[in-house]
């Protein structure tokens, strides 16, 4: 399952702090999810996977992928940290 979720701009000007911290309490974010389902490739094709993260920018890193088949074998793993 894949959850996205938006960046929301709040404006509050002109408000004392109180009011600020209950307009900022009763706030709830919406999630939307899709469901993500991998397919594996026709036969004789090739599929290649891939996934990244990174912590801060500059910032820890890592990625990996892997290539296979439509008959489940891989025949190359990398993974980096």
């Amino acid at each position: 399952m894949l959850i996205m979720g938006r960046s929301v701009e709040v404006k509050v000007t002109g408000k004392s702090w109180s009011e600020m911290i209950t307009i900022l309490g009763t706030y709830k974010p919406r999630l939307y999810y899709y469901i993500v389902k991998w397919k594996p490739p026709d036969v004789g094709q090739v599929k290649c996977n891939t996934n990244g993260a990174s912590k801060g920018n500059p910032g820890e890193t890592a990625y990996g992928f892997c290539l296979g088949t439509g008959m489940g074998t891989y025949f190359m793993l990398k993974l980096k940290e």
